[in-house]
């Protein structure tokens, strides 16, 4: 008499591994699992089961493991996911587990603002303006800070912190150039991010300047009241251009 006998997986479990950038619009395939019937009429069908299933699905037929379209996966926040796969047929089944783990990728610093924007008044001396902040996803990672663009040899940046000063040197004249650009790149040692640097420079009210240091004039004794006896000098770098 033929007994009905349950199907049994060809593996005790399956584990596979994927990239945490795994782009599931061109391959969404994970692989396959396969189990037996050792009844010759016996047709098995496969499911899944398990709360992190929700991310996966199967060709009942094939036993093909997919992920499910618009699945993302970050190595930083979960590194494995655990199910199961049932084999039936339609009376007896049998179980088999399944591991999925997600394989770390270097991915690039990322700054916490799109852009960033300091002041800084005319003729002020070395002045702290700020900083900028990056972070890395990866957990070991390391950021580098530098400088990047034409408009950078006025600016320095603790390659640690990202904090920004004013070169030793470096003299601003709102009148002669009120902004300044540039880039503050951090890096990985691998990959770099890039953040836009805007630098505004402030106006700030100088005194008029005489033509000369000393004026010497002659008043002849028979000048009369009123009469001209000097015009006056003087230079203003705040009324450049009125």
């Amino acid at each position: 008499v033929d007994v009905n006998e349950k199907p049994k997986f060809k593996e005790s479990s399956y584990a596979y591994s994927i990239a945490e950038d795994i782009n599931v619009d061109e391959t969404n395939l994970l692989g396959s699992v396969a189990a037996e019937d050792q009844d010759a009429e016996s047709t098995i069908s496969y499911s899944l089961e398990g709360d992190e299933a929700a991310l996966f699905s199967i060709n009942a037929s094939t036993g093909e493991i997919f992920i499910r379209d618009g699945t993302t996966f970050d190595y930083e926040t979960k590194s494995s996911y655990s199910f199961e796969v049932v084999a039936s047929d339609e009376i007896l089944e049998d179980r088999v587990s399944v591991t999925v783990n997600i394989t770390d990728v270097n991915e690039k610093p990322i700054f916490e603002d799109a852009s960033y924007e300091f002041t800084v008044a005319e003729n002020a001396g070395q002045t702290v303006l700020g900083s900028v902040v990056g972070s890395d996803p990866d957990a070991d990672a390391e950021i580098t800070y530098f400088l990047d663009g034409e408009d950078s040899e006025f600016f320095v940046i603790n390659p640690n912190s990202g904090e920004i000063t004013t070169s030793e040197n470096a003299t601003f004249d709102y009148e002669a150039k009120y902004s300044y650009s540039f880039g503050v790149v951090a890096s990985d040692g691998v990959l770099d991010a890039r953040v836009p640097v805007t630098v505004n420079v402030t106006n700030v009210p100088e005194p008029p300047v005489f033509a000369e240091e000393t004026l010497i004039y002659n008043v002849k004794e028979s000048a009369e009241m009123g009469e001209i006896v000097a015009t006056l000098t003087v230079a203003d770098d705040d009324c450049k251009g009125e």
